[in-house]
């Protein structure tokens, strides 16, 4: 198996995407500083131009693209439940910030609310897949373009060292909407 990383400045430090056997396997946010892109093949080029378009002015992925993120090996690893919740929030708009339990209403898993916070803190696309836009419903319930600071979710991708990604994200969504 070989492995392979690519790197991509990012506002708050890089993006790093990662192919395995050629193929795009994950994107990771970092706080570590990049100068500039890294050369990479032209499949993962694209990826990084779509995730760094998305950081420019927040969208949802095409339908093309995210049939092609869902067709990739990593996605059809993970479990039906992880797919079905990746995908619902694959469709969120920014701006839009669903709770974890509505998002596990929408799949018809109403009891899975803490299921769906796991298969968010794995996502292995985020940026591309916009899990920034899920909160616990009592964080979404305070959050207000005026306090910034409720924009901060308590970890990012699991990771309390990444909130302050997620905010940036949040923020970013809610500065471009028209």
């Amino acid at each position: 198996m070989q492995t392979a990383s690519y790197r991509l400045p990012a506002p708050w430090g890089s993006l790093r995407f990662t192919c395995i056997d050629g193929e795009f396997d994950s994107l990771i946010p970092e706080l570590e500083v990049v100068e500039g892109p890294d050369r990479a093949p032209e499949e993962i080029c694209r990826w990084m131009d779509i995730a760094g378009s998305m950081l420019e002015h927040p969208h949802v992925l095409s339908a093309a693209d995210r049939r092609h993120l869902f067709s990739l090996s990593r996605m059809r690893g993970l479990s039906d439940f992880a797919r079905a919740v990746l995908r619902e929030v694959s469709f969120l708009e920014p701006g839009e910030i669903l709770s974890y339990a509505q998002i596990a209403e929408r799949i018809g898993e109403p009891s899975a609310a803490r299921s769906v916070g796991r298969a968010l803190a794995a996502n292995p696309f985020p940026i591309l897949i916009a899990c920034h836009r899920v909160a616990p419903a009592r964080a979404i319930s305070s959050m207000s373009v005026l306090k910034p600071q409720t924009l901060m979710p308590e970890a990012y991708l699991g990771d309390k060292a990444k909130k302050g990604i997620g905010a940036w994200l949040r923020i970013r969504d809610l500065a471009d909407l028209p």
